[in-house]
């Protein structure tokens, strides 16, 4: 790359032969190394590109009041927004980058909010997995009622790159405005 660049500005002096004369097949490692430095920088400016919009998608799930989360294709955690990280905290769960979905369920498994019992806990794991798992292979949402009585609706989106955008949206409100609605018919 350095030495693309240095002969594409000139200072290196590869079109010349030993006699100090252009010939045709210097000339023909100029026009390569010029191309392979467009390649180079064009790559760069990509990936810049590709940087700007991860962060605004980032920014923009901040905004929601859903709690969002992104894993990779491995299931591994990216990146959560604010909602996401209030959820957690407040449960007294700490997550990060790299965390494994599965993980994040089992822990959320012993927080007090939802009261697993100790020797329920790997099947509610494995039910809230298999939710999510619903919702992408739907790619609708899933609707779920959690031990503590809140109707939760999991979302999954799939990037193009097989990420996965997760939205666990609480719509109990709805759900009991909507049963009010029944009874009152």
């Amino acid at each position: 790359e350095d030495y693309a660049r240095a002969i594409a500005k000139g200072e290196v002096a590869v079109a010349l032969n030993k006699d100090g004369v252009n010939d045709p097949l210097h000339e023909q490692l100029n026009l390569i190394a010029e191309a392979q430095l467009r390649r180079v920088e064009e790559f760069h400016r990509l990936l810049e590109d590709s940087r700007i919009r991860e962060e605004r998608l980032y920014e923009a799930l901040d905004t929601l009041d859903d709690e969002t989360a992104v894993f990779d294709p491995n299931g591994m955690l990216v990146s959560v927004n604010k909602a996401f990280n209030r959820h957690c905290n407040s449960a007294g769960i700490t997550v990060g980058p790299g965390m494994l979905r599965r993980e994040i369920l089992k822990a959320m498994s012993v927080a007090p909010v939802n009261e697993v019992p100790l020797d329920e806990r790997d099947m509610w794991v494995d039910h809230q997995f298999q939710m999510r798992e619903l919702a992408l292979s739907r790619q609708g949402p899933v609707d779920s009622i959690q031990r503590d009585g809140r109707h939760l609706r999991f979302t999954l989106i799939e990037t193009p790159l097989k990420n996965q955008i997760e939205v666990t949206t609480d719509i109990t409100e709805s759900v009991i405005l909507l049963q009010d609605a029944e009874r009152l018919r």
